[in-house]
């Protein structure tokens, strides 16, 4: 099928900038993931690819399954601390925005446990995505969530809602179209998991703003992020875990 060559032609376009920059930068991990970061916010399509999601696990023998889609949170910090989405002072509201990052199929074949090739695998992680009618612009923090899992052993397709495994959170710009390339959080457990309820796409394909305006005394002003260069070890200190949703 003309996608699936799509999805494929992602995957090896991505393998290359990564292995261009590895050879090319000579620096250390952390400028290298500054640089494919670079390449991820302005790649021009919205796309989440999964293959990376294990990278920074350093025996990657206790692995026994895959990440295949899940969930990003769109998300800014206002004054007071607290999670935000929309523009701040416009449309400001208090809570992440929510946007579904799966292939819909998964979610059928994970419901019958079904079993899948690691071929189907490599597809099914190159995940396009839409912001719908979600109109912010600016830096927002992206922090994936990932639901769906491919078991190594068997090749099984499960859901695992109760306990979602999170990415360190990225900075985007939503003036322009980007990618993610999700790096799960692993070794902080205030970062892991999101632990907010997954709809099901017979339901809702976005969780959207509710097009109520500027909330009267909260998100009016963005406070972070204020930049794209954020290190790892600051940006683990927004993670949707360790914040507050503004709710209260």
């Amino acid at each position: 099928m003309k996608v699936n060559r799509m999805q494929r032609s992602k995957v090896a376009l991505l393998l290359v900038l990564v292995s261009l920059v590895s050879i090319a930068s000579g620096c250390d991990g952390e400028n290298q993931q500054d640089i494919i970061r670079a390449l991820m916010a302005s790649c021009g399509e919205h796309t989440v690819f999964l293959n990376a999601w294990w990278s920074n696990v350093d025996d990657q023998s206790q692995i026994e399954m895959d990440p295949m889609g899940g969930y990003i949170y769109l998300y800014w910090i206002d004054e007071d601390g607290c999670v935000c989405h929309g523009d701040p002072g416009v449309s400001g509201q208090p809570g992440p925005e929510l946007v579904l990052a799966f292939i819909v199929d998964v979610y059928d074949i994970a419901n019958e446990y079904a079993e899948i090739s690691p071929s189907q695998l490599d597809q099914f992680q190159v995940i396009p995505f839409d912001l719908g009618s979600y109109a912010a612009e600016g830096l927002h923090f992206a922090q994936f969530a990932n639901w769906f899992w491919r078991i190594r052993d068997d090749g099984k397709v499960f859901r695992d809602t109760p306990n979602s495994r999170s990415s360190i959170p990225e900075i985007v710009s939503l003036n322009m179209e980007f990618c993610l390339l999700p790096i799960y959080a692993y070794g902080q457990p205030g970062c892991q998991s999101i632990g907010m309820p997954i709809p099901s796409p017979s339901d809702l394909i976005l969780i959207l703003s509710d097009g109520s305006g500027q909330h009267p005394d909260k998100c009016m002003k963005r406070v972070m992020p204020d930049t794209f260069s954020l290190s790892v070890s600051e940006r683990l200190n927004y993670c949707l875990l360790s914040l507050t949703d503004g709710s209260d």
